[in-house]
C-alpha cells in the first residue's frame, strides 16, 4: 500500500476550502448565475422536496424501501470490492488489475445487495450510471428537476461505503444526493499534469483516473500532487444537497454512511463539442505527438490561432462570404466539415 508522505505530514481533503455554496438558490440564480460562471457550486437542500429525500432523512431502511417498492427488470452491473481494499474503487498499485469485479445483475437485486451489504457484509457493492425511469417505476416523474429538457436522462448510483477515483466527465453535471453523505474533492482542468492520469485506453470507468489515493496520497511516488491539492475545493453533501460540477472539472467522490443513493444529470453545453473533442486529442496523439519538438511547437501555434482562440476571431480579417469553416460553427457547417473529415481520414 502507498505510504503517505510530505516531510511527513499527510495531506488531508478535509482542511480543503470549500466550494461556493447557495443556501437557497432558484432555479434563475442556477441558470442565469451558476451555470454561466463555469465553477463548482453547492445548493443546499435543492432536491429537499424529492419524495425520495423525505424517506432517506428518516433512516436507510426508509430509503430502500422507497427504492426496493419502484424497482422493476433492467439489466445492470454490480461492482463488488473486498474489504481489504476499504472501498477504493480505483488500480492495484501495479497496474496490473483493478480493486473491483463486475457482474451482471438486475436493478433490483443489486439494490438488495447494496443495502445488506451496509448492514452485514463481507465487501461493498456499487451500481451505477443506471437509467432512472428504466430501473425505477414512476421515480422519476416525483424525483426530478422539471425545468431540465426531457432528453436529458437521470441516472442514480447506489452503493456501500465507496471511494471513486479522481476522474472527469465531459458534460456539465448536477449530483444530487438522496440517501448517505458525500465528499466530493474537485480540481481545476488545468491541474491534470499534477493528477498523474492514468492509461486512457485501460480505464476504470470509461474515462482515465488519477493513480493518486487521497486517503493516503504517496508524495515520493507523485510529488507534483501537493500543487493539485493546493488548487483544490471541497463540497460535503447530504440528503437533498446538490452539487454542480462543470464540465471537464476532476472530482474524487467519497461516499459514507454505509447505503449511499445519488441522483445525477449529465448535459453537453454544446452540440457540437463533448466528445468529439476528446476524440479530436486522440487522433492528435496519433499525428502530432510524435513530431519533432520544434514541429511540435509550431502546430501548437496553429491549434492555438484557429482552435483555441486566444487573440479572438482567426478570421475577422477575411470577408464574411470567405469564412468558409472558420465561421460561426452551425448544423450546415458541421455537417459540411463533418463530410469532409470523413472522406479525408479514411484509415488505409
Amino acid at each position: 500500500m502507498s505510504k503517505s508522505t510530505n516531510n511527513n505530514e499527510p495531506l488531508s481533503s478535509a482542511s480543503l476550502p470549500a466550494v461556493t455554496e447557495y443556501s437557497d438558490a432558484s432555479v434563475d440564480t442556477l441558470i442565469e448565475q451558476i451555470l454561466p460562471a463555469g465553477q463548482p457550486a453547492v445548493l443546499r437542500g435543492f432536491a429537499a422536496e424529492w419524495p425520495a429525500v423525505h424517506e432517506a432523512v428518516k433512516g436507510p431502511d426508509n430509503a430502500y424501501k422507497y427504492l426496493h417498492d419502484r424497482a422493476q427488470p433492467h439489466a445492470t452491473e454490480l461492482y463488488s470490492l473486498d474489504k481489504k481494499w476499504r472501498g477504493e474503487l480505483t488500480y492495484t498499485e501495479d497496474l496490473q488489475d483493478v480493486t473491483f469485479s463486475a457482474v451482471a445483475a438486475d436493478f433490483g437485486t443489486a439494490l438488495k445487495q447494496i443495502f445488506d451489504a451496509s448492514l452485514h457484509g463481507d465487501a461493498d457493492y456499487y451500481c451505477g450510471s443506471v437509467e432512472a425511469h428504466k430501473a425505477l417505476k414512476n421515480f422519476t416523474e416525483h424525483n426530478r428537476f422539471p425545468w431540465l429538457d426531457k432528453s436529458i436522462v437521470p441516472r442514480i448510483w447506489l452503493g456501500n461505503d465507496i471511494e471513486v477515483a479522481t476522474h472527469y466527465d465531459v458534460s456539465d453535471n448536477l449530483a444530487c444526493v438522496i440517501a448517505g453523505r458525500r465528499r466530493f474533492t474537485l480540481f481545476p482542468p488545468e491541474q491534470i499534469a499534477n493528477l498523474y492520469i492514468g492509461p486512457i485506453d485501460y480505464t476504470l470507468a470509461g474515462r482515465p483516473a488519477s493513480l493518486v489515493s487521497l486517503r493516503q496520497p504517496d508524495l515520493d511516488k507523485y510529488p507534483r500532487f501537493k500543487t493539485a491539492m493546493q488548487h483544490a475545493v471541497v463540497a460535503e453533501l447530504g440528503p437533498g444537497d446538490v452539487l454542480f460540477i462543470p464540465s471537464l472539472w476532476w472530482h474524487h467522490v467519497a461516499s459514507s454512511g454505509g447505503f449511499n443513493v445519488l441522483l445525477n444529470y449529465w448535459w453537453a453545453n454544446s452540440r457540437f463539442g463533448g466528445n468529439a473533442a476528446y476524440e479530436a486529442m486522440i487522433h492528435g496523439l496519433m499525428t502530432v505527438s510524435a513530431l519533432p519538438p520544434e514541429q511540435r511547437l509550431a502546430w501548437r501555434a496553429f491549434f492555438d490561432h484557429y482552435v483555441f482562440r486566444p487573440d479572438g476571431d482567426p478570421a475577422e480579417h477575411i470577408p464574411e462570404h470567405r469564412h468558409g469553416v472558420l465561421g460561426k460553427m452551425i448544423p450546415a457547417r458541421y455537417a459540411k466539415i463533418k463530410q469532409y473529415l470523413y472522406k479525408s481520414m479514411r484509415l488505409k
